[in-house]
């Protein structure tokens, strides 16, 4: 490239971010977002099409851009695709020497099949100890977007020329797109007049002037979904014989273990391996009254998109390293009914390993014996969790034991936009519990109704102060005073005492807004809090 590497702008309204994969969060979840369904696309084109054709709607504009980088028609991705004005215009507005990009020409012979390990500039040309490796992603291939599509196409082409019902890696795969005709790809995702033209920029710059760039109807690239579909051994393999992987069984799809009995399973993992290094699965489900902790390492490279742990009754240790491996693949955890209540140890940290699961989106653990979540609970030592959106400890009834939360317990969770510990029995909120540093995300709702939450339960910094913050305070019925009003509050439930104690509330609820900040805040007399006098607010407190 003919640039220096610089810190990623943001295109649309100059925001700078560490690196792009950050980046590419933010436009996914700030510019690239469904208003209608929130359903995140990729490029702003990629938007538009499924507005169309999902919602019949319109848009003619990308959502929370400045208005003159809004134009919907640009195809942007992380720093691809950014016209060179608006490059040219931010350096020099950062005092930097402008220089254009230049596009490096990909190699058009595709007449010998390429080999999966050959070495290509810019990739990694061999797995280094310790160093986790894309599921799916063989060591070799190209890490750059554009030569990662370059790769996929000239493979997928030099196979189907040979073995037209195989991919690169003998599966059977359709034939790669540039092979199929451009009429019938078009008709597969653009509806009628809708513009013909690419929507990956990475992938459109290595194709030919007469080819268009195809997305797959979940918008993303289609040489990328070919490239994962012929390097994933995905799964489908199941024993001949049943009994070989007892008491779990297999349906091609799900792995669900049920024992009543002690068994290990890491021969049962061996067999589904069959020989390969990995092997990709869609569900793990997890239903046992006997079995007392997750080991180590205990999956062997099959790898899951989805754990479920279910009725675990006596499974309370979960090793740090339990989910090694799945750091890439999993992106739903859900534990019911399962006791997960080991306190933290070198050998025991369920939120060590869940911290591990570095694309997980969702975490739902309802129905344990947890009753602390620890100082820093979640940490990035692996990387940052930028899909955890979502967390609950609630079923929406009372049942849960957690009592308190640690200091920083949630603060690297950048993404994390709503957070359930409705219906425990919380106490205490350790300092800056949910200060949430550098967030990616614009707002965080905290449920904490129905705890046992009292006006001195909260430590310092709470929250941070850059989000928008929602917390709801609702149930906890000896909450009757509040010390501070930072967030959203929402007091639905709670009768709050009308003295001295909260008199600082009517005194300062026009300073701080407290009309639209403090919600359903009513008093034990019967009335809205924030409509008595100061005379009515100065009695003192009850002995």
């Amino acid at each position: 490239m003919g640039r220096k590497k610089k810190k990623p702008s943001k295109p649309y309204c100059n925001r700078e971010f560490d690196d792009e994969k950050i980046l590419i969060q933010h436009q996914k979840a700030k510019h690239f977002k469904c208003h209608i369904c929130h359903k995140k696309l990729y490029t702003g084109p990629g938007l538009a099409i499924h507005c169309m054709q999902v919602h019949k709607e319109t848009i003619d504009k990308i959502p929370n851009a400045l208005p003159n980088r809004n134009n919907v028609d640009i195809e942007i991705y992380g720093m691809e695709g950014i016209p060179d004005a608006d490059i040219k215009e931010h350096e020099r507005s950062k005092g930097l020497e402008y220089k254009p990009q230049t596009e490096s020409k990909p190699t058009s012979s595709v007449s010998t099949p390429v080999a999966p390990m050959i070495p290509i500039p810019g990739a990694v040309s061999a797995p280094i100890p310790g160093m986790m490796s894309m599921p799916s992603m063989p060591f070799g291939l190209p890490q750059n977007p554009q030569q990662f599509a370059t790769f996929a196409a000239n493979m997928a082409a030099a196979q189907h020329s040979s073995h037209p019902s195989l991919g690169p890696f003998g599966a059977a795969v359709p034939p790669p797109p540039s092979l199929l005709p451009t009429h019938t790809l078009m008709n597969r995702v653009l509806p009628p007049g809708m513009p013909n033209k690419p929507l990956f920029p990475s992938v459109s710059s290595t194709s030919s002037a007469n080819q268009s760039s195809v997305v797959g109807t979940d918008f993303r690239p289609l040489a990328l979904i070919l490239l994962f579909t012929t390097c994933a051994v995905n799964g489908e393999y199941c024993p001949d014989d049943p009994s070989e992987i007892s008491p779990c069984t297999c349906d091609g799809k799900t792995i669900k273990c049920l024992a009543v009995q002690p068994f290990d399973m890491g021969p049962i993992f061996q067999t589904l391996l069959n020989g390969k290094q990995h092997r990709y699965y869609e569900t793990f489900e997890l239903e046992s009254s006997v079995i007392e902790k997750l080991e180590s390492l205990m999956f062997r490279g099959v790898m899951f998109k989805n754990i479920k742990l279910t009725g675990c009754s006596k499974l309370q240790c979960v090793s740090p390293m339990a989910f090694g491996g799945q750091e890439e693949s999993v992106e739903t955890f859900e534990a019911t009914l399962t006791h997960l209540g080991a306190q933290k140890s070198r050998d025991c940290d369920l939120f060590g390993a869940l911290s591990t699961l570095i694309s997980v989106r969702d975490i739902t653990i309802i129905g344990s014996q947890i009753i602390t979540i620890p100082d820093n609970a979640f940490t990035n030592k692996i990387g940052d969790q930028l899909n955890l959106t979502s967390i609950s400890f609630s079923a929406g009834s009372p049942g849960g034991k957690i009592g308190l939360v640690g200091k920083q317990a949630f603060t690297k969770l950048r993404a994390l936009s709503k957070l359930d510990l409705s219906q425990n029995m919380l106490i205490n909120i350790a300092t800056g519990a949910f200060n949430i540093t550098d967030p990616i995300t614009d707002s965080l709702v905290i449920n904490l109704m129905g705890n046992h939450l009292i006006g001195t339960s909260f430590g310092r910094d709470l929250t941070a102060t850059d989000v928008s913050n929602s917390i709801k305070l609702g149930g906890n019925t000896k909450l009757s005073y509040l010390d501070e009003v930072n967030n959203t509050i929402d007091m639905i439930g709670d009768l709050m005492e009308v003295d001295l104690k909260n008199k600082w509330l009517v005194e300062d609820k026009v300073a701080l807004d407290l009309n639209h900040r403090l919600l359903h805040a009513m008093g034990v007399d019967g009335h809205p809090i924030l409509d008595h006098t100061l005379d009515e607010m100065s009695k003192d407190p009850p002995i």
